[in-house]
């Protein structure tokens, strides 16, 4: 089996998406899931 490339996606405000940059990351998400595996780290600021 091969192993697939490991890649992180940080930064984004949250899943599901409300428009914006957080859709542009959902569908890179999408289109690289079966070539990467990832991990999704969702940023928090303080009072959001």
């Amino acid at each position: 089996m091969i192993q697939k490339t490991k890649i992180v996606v940080m930064g984004l405000k949250g899943l599901p998406v409300f428009g914006g940059a957080t859709t542009v990351g959902d569908n890179i998400i999408e289109q690289l899931k079966d070539k990467y595996d990832s991990l999704y780290v969702p940023l928090q600021i303080q009072g959001d």
